[in-house]
């Protein structure tokens, strides 16, 4: 279950399943955010339970006397650890046991660990060689259900390349998320040609491996003499790349601008052997008929992704995020709603995990 459809399973429970016509009551960024806080809620009261959160740090040489050592950027609640090959006694803070040890040797058998903060590890006794490598087995964060891979703004240096294309910054036409800022990129391509607006990322980055995300981009156009969008993700520009062709009669024509969704699954190799956690760059080509030109605007680019905690605890997310937005709603607020919401969510949650929350 995506976030698009722990969205619409949200919804749902509100009695607001479509909003096809006037303005829902609350919006997708209201509500994605309340996913997200249900998410990181569960996790925290029992990460125990989704051992497909644990791994292991990279092994990491330790320096002659230095105790404390850096965690990863995604770390939430330590394991274990091993120093030298040799498993590590996780210890309590501030143990005055430990700080009486001697010095480590490469002969000493029972090492031990304390987290001494959220962000850093201190090993007992200190190890006096550089020769033993450290790491931590550790529970680490979840991917975020929403990824915003690009908003067409002018921090974003993005680039037109192909015969007879064209770009231009627009103001209309645009998505109303949140998220997706006041501009957008309008591409004119001329007759019987192909055009491809590129970004090259700061950093590769991962978009996600889960094929049951979805790839969502707002375009607007009235599809005049347009042949297909295909939306690329490069690991190796041009030549390691996944990409997916999008016809014109899989989304409305209309200038006003509509979201196309694609799952990852149905995205192909295009050449090579594209790596979806690592992505270095991003195309969007637009090839026009020879009828004349096409004009094509881009906007919001976005993932939705699949929560990575096991899918028996998807549907707890929707329910809190019901709860949040009646509770946080001016027309259900009072002075208890938001203290039954969690109320609500407390019972939920001590079910799940057959104890009390």
């Amino acid at each position: 279950m995506n976030l698009r459809e722990l969205l619409f399973k949200t919804r749902d429970m509100l009695d607001e399943r479509t909003t096809t016509t006037g303005s829902p009551q609350w919006e997708d960024y209201q509500l994605r955010r309340w996913l997200t806080e249900a998410q990181n809620d569960l996790i925290l009261r029992g990460i125990e339970m989704f051992p497909e959160l644990l791994a292991e740090s990279t092994p990491t040489a330790t320096t002659n006397g230095t105790a404390d050592y850096s965690l990863p950027s995604d770390f939430i609640k330590l394991h274990g650890a091993i120093l030298g090959g040799i498993p590590c006694r996780v210890i309590g803070r501030g143990s005055s046991y430990a700080e009486r040890r001697d010095a480590w040797s490469p002969t000493f058998a029972d090492p031990e660990v304390e987290l001494i903060d959220s962000e850093d590890l201190r090993f007992y006794p200190t190890p006096d060689v550089t020769v033993p490598t450290w790491s931590a087995f550790y529970y680490r964060r979840p991917q975020d259900l929403h990824q915003q891979v690009a908003v067409f703004e002018d921090n974003e240096a993005w680039a037109v390349s192909g015969a007879g294309a064209t770009i231009a910054d627009v103001t209309t036409g645009l998505s109303s998320e949140e998220e997706a800022g006041t501009e957008g990129i309008q591409m004119t391509v001329t007759a019987g040609n192909t055009g491809t607006l590129a970004y090259v990322l700061p950093a590769a980055i991962s978009m996600g491996t889960d094929t049951t995300d979805i790839v969502e981009l707002w375009v607007a156009t009235n599809q005049t003499n347009l042949t297909n969008i295909q939306i690329q993700f490069h690991t190796t520009a041009g030549t390691a790349f996944w990409t997916a062709t999008v016809l014109p009669t899989a989304f409305a024509a209309t200038t006003a601008g509509t979201f196309v969704r694609v799952q990852k699954s149905l995205f192909t190799a295009g050449a090579g052997s594209p790596n979806w956690a690592s992505i270095a760059e991003i195309r969007l080509v637009q090839v026009s008929g020879g009828g004349g030109s096409s004009v094509v605007t881009f906007d919001d680019w976005r993932i939705y992704r699949t929560p990575e905690i096991d899918s028996a605890a998807h549907i707890m997310l929707p329910l809190y995020a019901a709860a949040m937005a009646l509770a946080n709603d001016e027309g259900f607020r009072g002075s208890g709603d938001v203290a039954n919401a969690h109320a609500l969510w407390d019972a939920r949650v001590a079910a799940y995990f057959g104890k009390a929350a």
